[in-house]
């Protein structure tokens, strides 16, 4: 596995703590959420809400997938930029 798989899955800890708890943003966020899937399930059948779940569950794959190429392709830049720095 490579380096930057290393350190996406977790293997690897570039700082003992992640700081997203506390975040006002962040806070904000994960309410509305919250709210809006409360609200959304609280108007659903029970095959609907079954729906619901495997569609978020699919979004929630989908984001990973995402998310990870763009952390490999910021590491890759970073390479790149790094290599265009001259020697001094």
């Amino acid at each position: 596995m490579s380096i930057i798989d290393e350190l996406w899955n977790g293997n690897i800890i570039p700082c003992a703590e992640i700081k997203v708890k506390g975040d006002p943003e962040y806070d904000h966020a994960l309410f509305c959420y919250g709210e809006s899937q409360e609200k959304l399930t609280k108007s659903m059948t029970d095959e609907q809400k079954a729906l619901c779940d495997k569609f978020i569950k699919d979004s929630e794959l989908l984001s990973t997938v995402l998310e990870r190429a763009a952390f490999r392709k910021g590491f890759c830049l970073g390479i790149k930029i790094m290599t265009e720095v001259p020697n001094e």
